[in-house]
């Protein structure tokens, strides 16, 4: 498209699903892009022309040029890890893993000591650092990881927000710039310290499932505003009001007699007395409450509701 007259100059209709990024190489010359049918496309641009010229079977969310144009690394939404490919050939050159590495193996091979993937990434202006964020999270902080080039199984935890990382950019003097879901932004600086964070004042309500709680009238609910059930009040349904703590409330029946139900936190399939019980794929479990009979369950998804009988109908 020109910059100028907004008229499209030049175009790739042969993707087989949406752009999920594109970038240009620092010189202006090359374009690499992302698209959710698993195709990184690397192009030249000749007098604003392009020109496929590699393509490579990998399902990245982002990918960046560094600054010297010698390499792209690329990051997806599944995956605890990022990826550095040469520029030209589009092959992999290493996996940047999560320190301590407790697993690995092919590319975005990842680590299991912290939760959430790892999409978006972003050279340090230097080229001489690579940063990448996500949902990558401990206890309800996620954070950004930060590799020294050349050293991809060393990393660095820098704790940046609540929610999830949803852009990096670098900054001149070697700090990092990010946004995330929060809805916040902030600066980190080049030693990695947050220097800066501008966010809204919304409350988090994951985790709370030991906190929850509700009373035998179901008036009064207990909960908290911070993830894990930190900052816990009570809100009363009658005077429509919120009031201090009071963990005498119940929070929910997860076992009962003859009723074992595991596997359910954050699944989409769990176990009922050893035999699976499905509810269906792009839906996942994150809150579960036996009924006092114990006659029922009742599972809290993602985008759902379930009540179910104790044999699982």
């Amino acid at each position: 498209m020109d910059a100028r007259s907004g008229e499209e100059v030049s175009s790739d209709t042969i993707y087989d699903s949406y752009s999920l990024s594109s970038r240009f190489s620092p010189d202006g010359h090359r374009l690499v892009t992302t698209c959710h049918d698993g195709v990184i496309r690397l192009y030249d641009v000749e007098n604003g022309q392009l020109r496929l010229v590699q393509t490579s079977f990998i399902p990245a969310a982002n990918a960046r040029f560094s600054p010297n144009g010698s390499a792209i690394a690329v990051g997806l939404e599944d995956r605890q890890a990022a990826g550095v490919l040469d520029s030209s050939s589009l092959t992999l050159i290493a996996n940047a893993l999560p320190s301590p590495v407790v697993k690995s193996g092919d590319l975005f091979g990842g680590d299991d000591d912290f939760d959430g993937d790892l999409p978006a990434v972003a050279w340090s202006a230097d080229g001489r650092h690579l940063f990448a964020g996500g949902s990558a999270a401990r206890w309800g902080q996620t954070f950004v990881l930060r590799w020294a080039v050349g050293e991809w199984m060393q990393s660095s935890e820098l704790p940046a927000a609540n929610a999830r990382i949803m852009d990096l950019t670098p900054l001149h003097d070697g700090g990092m710039l990010f946004a995330a879901a929060d809805p916040a932004w902030g600066v980190l600086d080049g030693a990695g310290n947050v220097v800066r964070r501008h966010g809204g004042n919304l409350a988090n309500f994951r985790g709370q499932e030991k906190v929850l709680g509700l009373s035998h009238d179901a008036q009064r609910v207990r909960f908290g505003y911070r993830f894990g059930g930190a900052d816990a009040h009570v809100f009363d349904v009658a005077a429509r009001s919120v009031g201090v703590d009071d963990s005498s409330l119940e929070s929910a029946r997860t076992a009962a007699p003859g009723l074992q139900i595991t596997d359910w936190m954050g699944e989409s399939e769990i176990r009922l007395n050893g035999q699976a019980l499905s509810i269906g794929t792009g839906d996942v479990v994150r809150s579960l409450a036996i009924a006092p009979d114990s006659a029922h369950f009742a599972l809290g998804a993602n985008w759902s509701l379930r009540l179910y009988r104790r044999d699982g109908t």
